[in-house]
């Protein structure tokens, strides 16, 4: 049975590692920029960046990024003494690759500059399993959720979101499982916010869209803080309801107002931002945490995050927004 004492080693890395995070100077620094090259070269910089400060144009940012969260992903797995963590962290790309592959097999289009390189199967091995019918080596339990997807969506019109939501419902599921065996309250936390965040986005989308209850119920996911079933009899009911049970599964005011926000019709991305600073919230907990599990989920996330500022102040500066505009976009930081 895997002990907190056995992340002694990778808890003292991560703590080393967690001092080259990006911080709300470097953000401001690189949004505050007058045009996209002068924020690339305060990029490059940093000290995460510098393995490729050879890169001079702002437009390949993306590289650097993907770069950075392999060197990442390389260094948790070297540390990382029990592989369910790694699974947890990085079979999200996984499902992401799945549900790319599936829409185009069944819409029959090249989708591939969409896959992930941060899984945990080689993106090619599963485009061809799952495009191609060919048989090659992958693990059981993704093999079983492919099978079961082409059962279900072969040779039907499905739109996009349909494919997601049960895929999505499938990863979940998956969590649940590593969680369970993990046995740590923090992982297990983790995951229910994960899917109340999933059941809400669902929830809210087809409310906006006035979606029939049958079309999509069976995709709410269980195991959330909030009742799957509980969404599904507020369904139909008036606008204030239906926000107050999408808003019982966080104590946060501003995830609340979000909520609200999106409900009544605003930006989509403003309610992401709400659920990420919510996430960047919870994983700060890690901070006070000795050595376990947890120093290891936390980092990557916080790392993530880090990613997700720097490609929002880069697709900022690249669309001439405003250094405002921009700050009011950019995430917490961990």
């Amino acid at each position: 049975m895997m002990t907190k004492s056995q992340y002694l080693y990778a808890t003292g890395r991560i703590r080393s590692l967690e001092t080259k995070l990006l911080s709300t100077s470097d953000m401001e620094r690189m949004i505050d920029a007058k045009d996209a090259t002068m924020a690339f070269k305060v990029f490059n910089d940093l000290s995460y960046a510098d393995e490729l400060a050879d890169i001079e144009k702002p437009e390949e940012y993306q590289a650097v990024l993907n770069h950075d969260l392999q060197q990442v992903k390389d260094v948790l797995k070297q540390i990382t003494p029990d592989s369910r963590v790694m699974d947890l962290l990085f079979s999200r790309y996984d499902y992401h690759n799945i549900k790319l592959f599936l829409k185009a097999r069944i819409l029959e289009k090249d989708l591939s500059k969409y896959e992930s390189n941060l899984g945990n199967i080689d993106p090619e091995r599963l485009r061809d399993y799952i495009i191609k019918d060919t048989k090659t080596a992958i693990p059981a339990e993704i093999e079983e959720v492919i099978r079961e997807a082409k059962k279900e969506f072969d040779k039907k019109d499905v739109g996009g979101y349909i494919i997601d939501s049960y895929i999505d419902g499938k990863y979940f599921a998956r969590l649940k499982e590593l969680a369970e065996k993990l046995n740590n309250s923090f992982t297990t936390s983790l995951v229910r916010n994960w899917i109340d965040i999933a059941n809400v986005k669902l929830f809210l989308r087809a409310k906006r869209l006035e979606l029939e209850l049958e079309k999509f119920q069976s995709y709410f996911i269980a195991g959330g803080n909030i009742l799957a079933s509980s969404l599904v009899n507020y369904y139909g009911k008036d606008l204030k309801e239906a926000v107050t049970i999408c808003s019982r599964g966080f104590e946060d005011a501003a995830v609340k107002e979000a909520i609200k926000d999106y409900a009544e019709g605003g930006e989509l991305w403003k309610m992401e931002k709400a659920f990420e600073n919510y996430e960047i919230k919870f994983i700060q907990q890690a901070k006070y945490i000795a050595y376990g599990p947890e120093i290891v989920l936390a980092y990557y996330l916080a790392k993530k995050n880090a990613v997700r500022n720097v490609r929002l102040i880069f697709t900022g500066k690249l669309n001439d927004l405003p250094s405002g505009e921009i700050k009011e976009r950019v995430r917490e930081i961990y």
